[in-house]
């Protein structure tokens, strides 16, 4: 307990300290701004936005104990959980409808949950931890272990309600990290996993997406070890590195570059971007106060300092800026829409490509002109709200035989992944899951719903298990939407093994962790214009999702064009197969309410009033 406590002192002798931060030093490629000031003068420990972006704020007081938990909408701040006599904690982490924070009582270590849509509170787990942080899914912990091996990490997965299994059990997955304190975590967009141990330590260590798998699947004997660092901080920063201090906290930027606050007793605090490939350290921002909770948001770098957070964005290189003013940068917006194509069960032609990808349709998710959906984007207007027919398959695959056996995938729950994103379910080989929703999926301009999974970028490709994906009007007669695989047959794509999403068409898995693989009604036209068609574009109300078994021998899965998929289906114990994380709607049927209101004239009432308010 002794080695956890040290570090708090050092981040709130700092962070709770109610006055308003200086920056004292800018990079030249970075510009800042206030984005938000408690006016309270307690400062800001932590805080993250909800998916509907609102700001959660964890607020400290000068004598180190729980200021309370506050909602910022961006007009007006509202208290949601005042404060109290325990010792604030370190971290406030929204995850699938929940604020998630801590606070210590004495020895005891706390975690409560905030439910977002009911405004309850509710002590969630007093198991050891320090830092609280959310990805795919789960909630991870810094942190985590007893007396004396404190610096474990350790992770749960929540249900539905928000509650963590085994009464609130934390489940360490590595051996006790370097340092003599906790510090701070984060994953990339490819599920490599980041630790910089806190105060004592000046280096950052790295794990591959592969051995975090292994790891969490037995942590046992599988238990990650800090063997060697991945990075280590240069004398320039050594008043805030080592003995004098140590790293608060952590985030990985939509560049893929490390951004971090190194926080120091007896020198001003500095944020750093760490170069993705580790060449290199640059000071972003210097600041006199204490520097704490680091995030990414839309492309910008938010960073609370005192009472305050900073929004950092980047300033455009002159090129690109040069691009803008020549209007060179049309064409790449214009290859948002380059899927115009004729659709059959035979072929699919694709009527635009693009030098930027080696195939013709929609590459990696991140990618300019790419057509994923992101998971917080503003044109999804409903996530799917029950699901049935949930089966699924077995965990092991012999590559040579392509046969499938052994016991069905178990990770996740299918309530999990139901309201919103961030829930996983794993289908297992073959598996399958039927969603529905509260409000009927119609066919609009462009993509009409997206399926999330949590495929992982390696080396300019992607570790992708794939799905088919089916619609149905009366969850009797499904219509599979048409798919194109061109990923080669010549050799089995083994055990994280990656492909080339370009060369894929229609088959949800392709796009990115945070990324859903987007979908139009477009491509059934013709299945719905058929003689004895059961299928209604403009009332959708179930989405089948099927696991696709990419094997080159055995059981096959072929595309609509007979192409043999061939995908990564070795054997990943119990999270084998596709593994949905969410299916956004874009185009939802407007609910009776606002039909009845459109029929009664009022739409247009209210539509007359605001040109009569302009003066027409």
């Amino acid at each position: 307990m002794k080695y956890r406590l040290a570090l708090a002192a050092v981040l709130l002798a700092g962070l709770i300290v109610p006055v308003r931060a200086t920056v004292t030093g800018i990079d030249s490629g970075f510009t800042y701004s206030s984005y938000y000031n408690n006016s309270t003068g307690d400062g800001i420990v932590s805080y993250d936005w909800d998916s509907s972006g609102n700001l959660y704020y964890m607020a400290g007081t000068s004598s180190y104990t729980f200021g309370g938990l506050y909602q910022f909408n961006g007009s007006a701040t509202t208290t949601v959980v005042a404060g109290s006599t325990d010792y604030v904690g370190a971290s406030a982490v929204y995850l699938n409808g929940y604020v998630y924070y801590n606070a210590s009582a004495g020895s005891t270590q706390k975690i409560y949950r905030y439910d977002v849509a009911g405004g309850t509170k509710t002590l969630t787990s007093t198991a050891a931890n320090y830092g609280l942080y959310a990805y795919n899914g789960s909630l991870y912990v810094c942190g985590a272990g007893n007396v004396g091996d404190a610096n474990k990490l350790g992770y749960a997965t929540p249900a539905a309600d928000g509650s963590l299994p085994s009464s609130g059990a934390i489940t360490a997955f590595t051996a006790a990290t370097p340092g003599v304190a906790s510090g701070p975590l984060a994953f990339d967009a490819a599920g490599n996993l980041y630790y910089a141990p806190g105060w004592g330590s000046d280096s950052i260590y790295r794990w591959t997406a592969a051995e975090v798998s292994l790891a969490l699947a037995d942590p046992v004997n599988n238990a990650l070890v800090a063997s060697s660092a991945w990075f280590t901080f240069g004398a320039e920063y050594a008043d805030q590195t080592g003995n004098n201090g140590g790293a608060t906290s952590m985030v990985i930027g939509e560049d893929g570059n490390i951004y971090l606050t190194l926080t120091s007793w007896t020198a001003p605090s500095v944020l750093v971007e760490v170069n993705a490939d580790a060449s290199a350290a640059t000071t972003v921002l210097t600041d006199s106060d204490r520097l704490g909770e680091v995030r990414e948001k839309d492309g910008s770098i938010y960073v609370s300092s005192g009472s305050g957070i900073y929004q950092v964005s980047a300033v455009p290189e002159p090129s690109t800026v040069a691009l803008l003013l020549t209007g060179l940068l049309v064409p790449l917006v214009m290859r948002r829409r380059q899927l115009g194509r004729t659709l059959s069960a035979a072929a699919i032609v694709v009527s635009v490509s693009t030098a930027a990808w080696a195939g013709p349709y929609s590459g990696i998710s991140t990618d300019t002109g790419s057509t994923a959906i992101k998971s917080d984007s503003t044109s999804i207007v409903e996530w799917a709200a029950g699901y049935q027919d949930l089966v699924r398959g077995p965990v092991t695959y012999t590559t040579a035989t392509g046969a499938l056996s052994g016991a069905a995938a178990s990770y996740g729950t299918p309530e999990s992944i139901l309201g919103g994103y961030g829930g996983l379910i794993s289908l297992g080989n073959g598996g399958t899951i039927t969603l529905t929703f509260s409000q009927a999926i119609m066919n609009g301009a462009g993509a009409d719903f997206a399926v999330f999974e949590n495929a992982m970028l390696s080396s300019g490709k992607v570790f992708a298990e794939l799905a088919m994906i089916a619609v149905s009007s009366d969850g009797e007669h499904f219509y599979t939407f048409p798919s194109i695989s061109l990923t080669q047959t010549t050799t089995q794509v083994g055990a994280y093994g990656t492909i080339d999403p370009s060369d894929v068409y229609n088959l949800a898995g392709k796009d990115l962790s945070g990324y859903g693989t987007a979908f139009d009604l477009d491509d059934l036209l013709d299945v719905a214009n058929a003689d004895g068609s059961f299928l209604d574009l403009d009332n959708i109300q179930y989405v089948r999702v099927t696991d696709v078994v990419g094997s080159l021998a055995g059981q096959q899965t072929l595309d609509s064009a007979g192409n043999v998929i061939n995908d990564s289906n070795s054997a990943y114990g119990n999270t084998a197969g596709f593994d949905l994380t969410g299916v956004g709607v874009v185009h939802a049927v407007p609910e009776p309410g606002t039909v009845a209101l459109v029929t009664t004239g009022m739409v247009a009432i209210l539509g007359r009033r605001l040109r009569w308010s302009k003066g027409a």
